[in-house]
């Protein structure tokens, strides 16, 4: 191939994969879905990297398709020298003890623009139940904070340090649960409690002034979620919301 064709090729080439990602964002656009947007947010060079779940090879405009067109894939990193093009996940993204230098210095990191999305339990089980208020209330979309007008509140017997459990649909990592508080009575029974996910301490809330809805950074990833009371009371809560991405 002379070298004007060549030329010619790869402008013809990057044209291509110009209006195929244009064709892409549209299509989702145009379904419904949300529009997907990269934001370079590092080089390497000092910086360290997850680990990536794909590897493939292109430029950059077509690592950004693949990641697009990849359930679960949050962002990517960028070989310059290479043209290697690596994607990762949520999951590796959250688990910052598994990243990794890179010893590339012309390496490019780009991070989807993810926003969190509601999580879906399908199963709970709690201590006690007290008043036939099962756990099943505090997963049934329902945030109204009254016991009696709501009738969506969980409600135990006087325990030791009570807890209430839920499995999530699948795995997934949790990057924060809104907590709903009873506030008709006794909203201080929920003051100091922790968060687990798959039995490892996700996060605690100990305050003196009782809340009606807080928020709980966590960050673990796992599929069985338990609040447990670090009092002696009833442990009264109106609806558990997690947030955080799915995990394939």
């Amino acid at each position: 191939m002379l070298p004007v064709e060549r030329l010619l090729f790869v402008f013809l080439a990057n044209i291509l994969v110009v209006v195929t990602l244009l064709f892409y964002q549209a299509t989702a656009s145009s379904s419904g879905q949300n529009e997907r947007y990269y934001t370079q947010v590092g080089t390497a060079g000092g910086n360290s990297f997850p680990p990536a779940f794909k590897v493939l090879e292109g430029s950059s405009i077509r690592c950004s398709i693949w990641c697009w067109q990849t359930p679960r894939c949050l962002g990517f990193y960028w070989t310059v020298s290479s043209m290697l093009c690596q994607l990762f996940n949520a999951s590796v993204y959250y688990w910052k003890p598994s990243w990794g230098a890179i010893a590339d210095q012309q390496s490019e990191f780009y991070m989807y623009n993810a926003t969190p999305q509601r999580l879906h339990f399908f199963n709970c089980s709690q201590i006690s139940a007290a008043y036939s208020a099962f756990c099943t209330r505090a997963m049934d979309n329902n945030t109204n904070t009254h016991f009696f007008d709501g009738g969506s509140c969980i409600h135990t017997n006087n325990e030791i340090k009570p807890w209430w459990e839920a499995d999530l649909a699948q795995t997934a990592v949790i990057v924060y649960a809104t907590i709903y508080n009873r506030i008709d009575m006794s909203p201080e029974r929920l003051n100091n409690f922790e968060i687990l996910v798959d039995n490892v301490f996700c996060g605690r809330v100990n305050v003196t002034q009782h809340f009606v809805v807080t928020n709980v950074t966590c960050g673990l990833t796992g599929s069985k979620v338990r609040l447990v009371s670090q009092l002696t009371e009833h442990l009264t809560m109106c609806e558990f919301e997690p947030y955080g991405f799915y995990i394939q």
